[in-house]
Parts: C-alpha cells; sequence; structure tokens
C-alpha cells in the first residue's frame, strides 16, 4: 500500500530502527559479508546509514544470542555463528547474565555444558535480565529462534512464565527451577527449599541442639513465614515441643535487631538459621553489633560465603541430579517422546 505523506512525517521509533539494522547484520552474518570478524562501528553505521545507538543495540542483541563475541576496546567483535543450528543437535538455553548467576546455577551450567559438548551438542547461549526484558528483546529473541530451528529450550534461573513468553508452548524445555503452571512439554527439577529447612532442623537436633531458631528476613511478601511448618515439623518428628515465639518469631522490619537480639540471648537457643545469604549477614550484623555470641548459619551455601574455608551452610544439593535430569530428558527427546517429569533435587547436610 502507498504511503500517505502523514505516513512518511512519522518518525521511526528507536526500537523499530535497531530492530531493522538488527535483522540487516543478521541477513549478512548468513551471506558471509565478513569472515571472522564484524569492521567496527563506524562502518557500520555507514553500511546501514544510521547513527551509533542502533548499530550498537543490534549488536548487544546479537551478541546476547549468540551470534557475535562481546565487544572489547580496539578489538573487533568475533563472529561466532553465521548459519541456522542442526535442530537436532542443537539446544537454546536462556539463564542469566554471568555476573547474575549464583554459585550454585554456576556450577550447574558448567556441568550441563559439559555433558552437552560430549554429546555433540551446539548450545546457543541467550544471556537474560529478566527484570530488564523489554519488547524489543522479546521480538528480536523471538525471531532469532524462528531463523534458527532450535526444536529444544533450557531455562536456567528463569521463570517458568518468561520461558512459555519467549517460545513456543509446544516446544520441549526443561526448567532447572519450579514449573508454575500446567505445561504438558515442559519438564522440571528444582529445589524444594522447605524440605531443605526441614532437613537442616532434623540435623541440627539430632547433632545437640537444644532450640533452634529461624530468622526469615527478606523474603517476599507471599514466602513470608512459608517456612516455619517445616520447623514444626522436624520439631514434631523429634517429639519435641515447638514455640513458635522461639523457633519461628516475627521478625517486623523495625524490629529486626531487637528480636533477634531477644531470641539469640535465650539460654537454649544453639543455632539461629537462615533461608538466603543475605539474611545471614543481617542476623550475623545485629548480633556482633550488640556483642552477642550465638552461631547463626544459612540452610544452603551462597556466593558470600565463597572465602571462607568452611562455609557456614548445613545442606548441599546433591548436584548428580541435575545431570541425571539433562541426559533423561536428551535420551527422551532422542527416542522421539516429549518428557514431562516434574523432580525436586536431594539434598545432603554438610559434615
Amino acid at each position: 500500500m502507498k504511503s500517505t505523506p502523514s505516513d512518511r512525517s512519522r518518525p521511526v521509533s528507536k526500537e523499530s530502527l535497531s530492530h531493522s539494522v538488527f535483522t540487516s547484520m543478521q541477513d549478512d552474518l548468513r551471506h558471509g559479508v565478513w569472515s571472522n570478524h564484524l569492521p567496527g562501528i563506524r562502518n557500520l553505521m555507514k553500511r546501514y546509514m544510521v547513527s551509533r545507538p542502533p548499530v550498537e543495540e543490534a549488536l548487544r542483541q546479537l551478541e546476547s544470542l549468540g551470534w557475535v563475541g562481546p565487544a572489547a576496546k580496539g578489538v573487533p567483535r568475533t563472529i561466532l555463528r553465521t548459519q541456522t543450528n542442526d535442530t537436532n543437535t542443537s539446544i537454546i538455553l536462556v539463564r542469566p547474565p554471568s555476573e547474575k548467576l549464583t554459585r550454585l546455577s554456576s556450577e550447574v551450567l558448567s556441568s550441563f555444558l559439559t555433558i552437552l559438548h560430549s554429546r555433540n551438542v551446539e548450545v546457543q547461549q541467550i544471556p537474560l535480565n529478566e527484570h530488564l526484558l523489554n519488547d524489543e528483546t522479546r521480538q528480536n529473541i523471538r525471531t532469532s529462534h524462528l531463523e534458527s530451528g532450535c526444536k529444544r529450550l533450557l531455562g536456567l534461573d528463569m521463570t517458568h512464565h518468561i520461558m512459555r513468553d519467549l517460545f513456543p508452548s509446544s516446544m520441549p524445555l526443561l526448567q532447572i527451577g519450579a514449573r508454575q503452571f500446567e505445561d504438558p512439554h515442559c519438564a522440571s527439577i528444582s529445589l524444594n527449599m522447605s524440605k531443605a529447612v526441614k532437613i537442616a532442623c532434623l540435623y541440627s537436633l539430632q547433632n545437640g541442639c537444644r532450640d533452634i531458631s529461624l530468622a526469615e528476613i527478606g523474603l517476599p511478601p507471599g514466602m513470608k513465614h512459608r517456612f516455619a511448618p517445616a520447623v514444626e515439623d522436624a520439631y514434631a518428628e523429634m517429639g519435641r515441643r515447638f514455640q513458635a515465639h522461639i523457633h519461628t518469631p516475627v521478625l517486623e522490619p523495625s524490629k529486626i535487631g531487637s528480636t533477634l537480639r531477644s531470641v539469640a540471648q535465650k539460654e537454649t537457643v544453639d543455632l539461629i538459621l537462615t533461608v538466603k545469604a543475605p539474611a545471614w549477614n543481617r542476623t550475623v550484623y545485629e548480633l556482633q553489633k550488640a556483642g552477642i555470641t550465638c552461631p547463626v548459619k544459612n540452610i544452603l551455601t551462597g556466593d558470600n560465603f565463597k572465602l571462607f574455608d568452611s562455609p557456614p551452610a548445613l545442606i548441599s544439593p546433591i548436584y548428580d541430579d541435575y545431570d541425571k535430569a539433562l541426559t533423561d530428558w536428551l535420551d527422551q527427546l532422542d527416542r522421539g517422546a516429549v518428557p514431562d517429569f516434574s523432580r525436586f533435587v536431594k539434598m545432603t547436610p554438610l559434615d
């Protein structure tokens, strides 16, 4: 349809301009316009007749989708991919950016890449910050997926909703994390944190602790007091009396320090447990500030414990369970099945 003068005078949005550069650059990569490296920004600006920002945004998108390498001052970007993948030997792996990966996720990722490499599976990694996801990024990911022809999908530390928002619901997905809704094409493996809390409590009570207090700090509103039943179950299993005000105290934001001090000073409280590493930091800080000595341990080891010779944590996931989930998923797909299992990682107390 012929454009009207008003159409021609309407400015092109930054989003549509950078997407146009993105798709044009993809086409050039496929057609082998460049050999091993991309030209510099200025040459790309001349080629696509645009200013610097759309080119830079297009390059960021191409990097996030595994087409080109990262930028480095004075060094041209390396071309990593120039054609669509073999759909039977390729997988799209969506994960947080490297700096956002937890210690657990980093170790799982490393193990997964080793397994996939050993099976000659090409991996297209998409580092993605869910909180910064915009419409343009969504569109570029969808376009790239359709053109790549990949038919297998891995989600590591990404929410189930996001994975299905970005990719077709018919695409087999292995979700490393909780499955949030009914999905016949999704298999999942995740940590059951309530079970981890119970295991930690039982282990501590069985090894001489008289009383344990769970400090639930910094959890989202929907998770407030989520783990109290696990503590109560552990006390019941041990035949011990459960006292909510000691074992699962309510920590109002304005009274966190005073409540922690009150609990830690009780004669029978031998251990304070936290669910997340930042909560461990806050608890230790409050007790040290008050000059109170009471052991504080986190349920799982975390990133802020990397420098500890012996991390102040009680539970370790069994990493082989993640590897087994991946190999089982791949084996079932290779046999023509669509895996839909839902598993929890087994856990063991740390010595």
